[in-house]
């Protein structure tokens, strides 16, 4: 999964209060040693310092990065420095939500608004805290593969996203320049679906006019899983809404109910094409897991007729208009709806 941003790791136990945790210090000093140790791209490349693997997807960074310019992204100065880490990770994340209601808990912080999760740079820490919360919530523990500082910094590449493959290296970088280009405070599942759609058409069209053909089958191919698992988490999600309303079971019976449905869906889940999705019947899914996996699975057909609607000729040029569209009415995806009702046209599916 992907986080925007490294802010929030900063500052996620801040909350309202002006006191700072002795482990919110924590992340900070760790992060400031891991941005200490970043250098440049260029420099990198130039000098051969490391294996030809990494050399040539810094060199594919360069490439993404000149193609998010030309549609208008807000670049900056970021991904032109490169941290070496030995983990596989970059950091990791706790989620929470009530046994038995379809919601997230949420935590809030300065400059972004109300998020539905907690980000840490040691796995201990994150473990502990998870802890702390299973006694109440439901829990999903997940891991960080990119993130975005919404343009306060100029974020660096690291060791774990180079290990993806083209297409999804160009998708995770048009995600996170998403979020540094436009950021609706207080809104993380209208900001992440608009990152994952944006993210999308982006690397179909970067792929298919640098000629990589191969890597946009693999990727296409991707997107049909992805959209059998959205589908099939979907149904789990309004089948479990739907229990918790009934009124003719009490807390037990729906917990004991809550299991069995999960059950039947791990039982039944859809056939893949790849082995990304082997976790889909391995993984101890709840009410929270459920919630942290659809951030990242959205139905993205609102964003489509926007983006229709508004005639851009550029992503960035759509993004400066839902910008503009939010502005005007004071909420994320009513902006979605306007775009088109201002351009006197109902878009497309």
């Amino acid at each position: 999964m992907v986080f925007s941003t490294f802010l929030r790791l900063l500052i996620l136990t801040f909350g309202t209060s002006s006191l700072v945790s002795c482990y919110s210090i924590k992340q900070a000093v760790h992060f400031n040693g891991l941005f200490n140790s970043r250098e440049k791209i260029s420099e990198v490349i130039v000098e051969q310092r490391y294996e030809a693997r990494i050399l040539a997807k810094l060199d594919s960074v360069n490439e993404i990065l000149e193609f998010a310019l030309q549609e208008g992204l807000n670049v900056g100065g970021s991904y032109a420095h490169y941290i070496h880490i030995d983990k596989k990770n970059i950091s990791y994340t706790v989620q929470a939500a009530k046994p038995l209601e379809m919601k997230s808990k949420r935590w809030w912080f300065p400059f972004v608004g109300s998020v539905p999760y907690l980000g840490f740079f040691d796995k201990n820490e994150r473990d502990k805290k998870a802890d702390e919360l299973k006694l109440r919530y439901d829990i999903n523990k997940g891991i960080v593969g990119g993130f975005s500082s919404l343009g306060w910094f100029d974020d660096p590449i690291l060791t774990p996203m180079l290990r993806r493959s083209k297409g999804s290296l160009a998708h995770l970088l048009f995600h996170e320049l998403t979020h540094r280009t436009f950021w609706s405070v207080g809104s993380t599942r209208f900001n992440e679906n608009l990152a994952e759609f944006s993210a999308d058409i982006m690397t179909e069209k970067y792929l298919s006019q640098n000629n990589q053909t191969l890597a946009l089958e693999k990727y296409r191919n991707g997107k049909s899983d992805k959209i059998k698992f959205k589908t099939w988490l979907g149904s789990l999600k309004t089948k479990l809404s739907e229990l918790y309303k009934r009124k003719d079971l009490d807390q037990q019976s729906k917990l004991l109910e809550k299991e069995r449905v999960i059950n039947e869906f791990k039982e039944n889940s859809p056939q893949f094409s790849s082995k990304r999705y082997d976790f889909v019947t391995k993984k101890k899914w709840n009410n929270a897991s459920i919630l942290a996996f659809s951030l990242y699975s959205p139905n993205t057909d609102q964003f489509m007729n926007a983006y229709h609607c508004s005639q851009a000729k550029t992503m960035g040029e759509f993004l400066q208009k839902l910008e503009d569209a939010e502005d005007e009415t004071d909420d994320n995806f009513k902006a979605l709806t306007y775009l088109c009702l201002a351009n006197g046209k109902k878009g497309q599916s």
